[in-house]
């Protein structure tokens, strides 16, 4: 294996990594919003009190659906091309 293959193993396993890591907070996040307004929401039902309505979450988990749909297929192609290219420096060295 020489230096180069090395270094792309390392800038695209390490590239992937944090695409993964960073649009997936952001997705967890939305989702984690979404989940508390809406056991909010429940709970002001429930206590008979004032009803709190919270209007935009549609648009939210549609902003965190986009992110993953680009953000973490671009880090797992990188992660998998890591891989692969790991698994052919083996089997060539």
């Amino acid at each position: 294996m020489d230096g180069k293959t090395i270094q792309l193993l390392a800038i695209l396993g390490l590239v992937g990594s944090v695409l993964l890591a960073v649009s997936l907070n952001r997705v967890l996040f939305e989702v984690r919003f979404a989940i508390d307004t809406l056991a909010s929401s429940i709970e002001t039902v429930v206590g008979k009190g004032d009803v709190y309505v919270f209007r935009g979450l549609d648009e939210r988990l549609k902003t965190a659906s986009r992110i993953s749909n680009s953000w973490v297929r671009a880090g797992i192609y990188c992660v998998s091309a890591s891989a692969v290219l790991a698994a052919w420096s083996i089997y060539v060295s």
